[in-house]
């Protein structure tokens, strides 16, 4: 386990203990680490999804995340999943729609789903408009 490693494990002991949370300078006392490498490793344990601040007064308080990380729910569940942004373009495929549409991560990722050519989302649905001019409802 590297030195980052370890220290961000050894963080999440100590707020495991404390489930109404820390400050950095409670956690820094009680690891007995400097405040600002302290602060350092929260913000990227807070991007990597594994602590949440919120604002308390002026300080923010650290606590152990209660939600899953989405790389790991895409991991797994069964469903086949994308992810997509603002524009429609392909940010993340689960290996479960790969594997149902034999696609690769290479071939999707980037693409904007129109052009993906993933047949549960890129036929397009007649329109309501031929629907009412040949007759059905």
């Amino acid at each position: 386990m590297s030195p980052e490693q370890e220290i961000h494990e050894r963080i999440l002991r100590t707020l495991r203990f404390r489930p109404k949370g820390m400050t950095i300078t409670e956690i820094a006392r009680a690891l007995g680490m400097n405040r600002n490498s302290v602060s350092k490793h929260l913000e990227v344990m807070q991007v990597a999804g594994q602590v949440e601040a919120r604002l308390v007064g002026n300080a923010k308080v650290y606590s152990v995340a209660q939600r899953v990380p989405l790389s790991a729910f895409l991991c797994f569940t069964q469903n086949p999943i994308l992810v997509l942004d603002a524009n429609l373009t392909i940010i993340q495929a689960n290996d479960q729609l790969l594997r149902h549409f034999g696609r690769t991560k290479e071939e999707l990722v980037g693409q904007n789903i129109r052009d993906a050519a993933i047949p549960a989302v890129s036929t397009p649905a007649p329109s309501l408009s031929s629907r009412v001019s040949s007759g059905s409802r």
